[in-house]
């Protein structure tokens, strides 16, 4: 990918090959980034769970090896 300024506009282009073909797509930077933020929120979110149910998985056997122990 890459970035192209042009008339005070930012452009981001991608060139593919298809056989003997070179095909080229214009972005703007509106256009790029759009998902970005909700991207990230939901991969964010995703992460959080995942090392909450580890956490909570590990505080459990956790707690009962300390009752075992204290028996």
């Amino acid at each position: 990918m890459q970035k192209i300024k042009s008339d005070g506009q930012t452009w981001y282009v991608m060139r593919r090959s298809y056989k003997d073909n070179h095909l080229y797509v214009f972005y703007t930077s509106g256009e790029m980034f759009t998902y970005r933020t909700t991207t990230m929120a939901y991969a964010v979110l995703l992460y959080l769970l995942f090392v909450s149910f580890f956490h909570m998985i590990h505080y459990r056997y956790a707690r009962k090896n300390t009752e075992y122990i204290e028996k």
